[in-house]
Parts: C-alpha cells; structure tokens; sequence
C-alpha cells in the first residue's frame, strides 16, 4: 500500500483531538441590575454568554435593597444556558465577579432581612445604598489609623457603615440573630460549597 502523507496527518490530527479535549472556564458576572455569564475557551474566545436580569427594592430614597436567593438564582440560571452541551469534564473553573453590595444572613445561613419591613427575602444593601450617611460621618469621625486604608475617610456605600445601621435599629431583632455578612463577591464563592478557592478582593 502506497504512503499517503495526507492521510496520516488527518489520522493523526484525529487521535490527537481526542486526547486534547477543549478546556473551558465559565465567568459569573453579577451586576448592579443583572447577572450575566460567559463560557470561555482556553485561548480566551468566548464561546457562550447568557445574562438574566435580577430584582431591586426602593422602599425609600436612597436605600437600594437585593435578594441574595434572586442573584443565587440567576447565577444558576445563566450558568446552566452558557455550558448546555458541554462536557462537565471539560470545565476547568468558574470566577466570580461582583458589586460591594452587603449580604446579611442568620445563624442558619439564612436571609435576615435589612429593611423596617422586616422582608427576610431583601436581605441585600445594595453598594449603591447611602442609608448609612450619619453612621460613616461617626466613623469618619474617629479619626482612627484605620481610616488611612481606605483614603482617610470611609465611604458610605461601603459595607462598615451598613452595619452600624443595622446594629443601630436592630431591624426585626436582626443583629442579635445576624451571623454572617458577606461582601456579595464573597457570599456566592460560599454558596458554590466548593472547599478549594481564592478570592481575590479589590476594594
């Protein structure tokens, strides 16, 4: 039989491929008004992309509420679309990446609400929040050394000044039940249950 170079490239190529399956990385961005998600290959093309818009409460100005289970969800839910057909095997991680927003849950690990309404399911303070104006003015305030890691003077949409309000008003007894808080980044790297992660946290 005569030698057919063409024929043992493609042979080739073939047993190749089958060796090399394509590795994909799956990136969960969660914004402040939805969740989007991207399937992407090892060479950065992104193959696959969903987004799932997500729910916000203004019982009153300035305050800017979001339901942890609602993001979960969507997380969830964008995530299952981008990797439909694709090989469990084949994905080689998940990132996360989101808002400042304040997660506050119970002892169960459970929604605890952060409204006069006492809603458990609106258990979010959104980053864009500014309820807390009078308790980052007493922060700020102290003048403590701490301060200097952040600029000189805290910011209201950050998360310290939330839960001095939070402990102020003792919304529906929360912060005698409250038990963790979470940066939202931080809270849904929790959720996934997987033991072996980083977080990278850019203020």
């Amino acid at each position: 039989m005569p030698w057919n170079h063409d024929c043992m490239e493609k042979a080739l190529l073939r047993m190749h491929s089958k060796k090399t399956a394509v590795r994909y990385y799956v990136g969960i961005d969660v914004g402040s008004a939805s969740v989007r998600a991207a399937l992407v290959d090892g060479c950065g093309t992104v193959v696959a992309h969903a987004e799932q818009p997500i729910q916000i409460w203004e019982p009153q100005p300035d305050h800017y509420e979001q339901s942890s289970a609602d993001i979960w969800a969507a997380c969830c839910s964008v995530t299952k679309k981008v990797v439909c057909g694709v090989d469990a095997t084949q994905i080689r991680g998940v990132g996360f990446d989101a808002t400042c927003s304040l997660v506050v849950l119970d002892k169960q690990f459970q929604p605890l609400a952060v409204n006069c309404e006492g809603q458990n399911h609106r258990n979010v303070i959104m980053w864009m929040d500014h309820r807390a104006v009078s308790q980052v003015e007493l922060i700020n305030a102290t003048q403590h050394r701490v301060l200097n890691y952040v600029g000189g003077a805290m910011s209201v949409e950050m998360q310290p000044p939330k839960l001095l309000w939070i402990k102020e008003l003792r919304i529906s007894e929360g912060f005698a039940k409250l038990k963790l808080e979470f940066p939202l980044c931080f809270y849904l790297i929790v959720t996934t249950g997987v033991e072996n992660m980083t977080a990278l946290y850019l203020p």
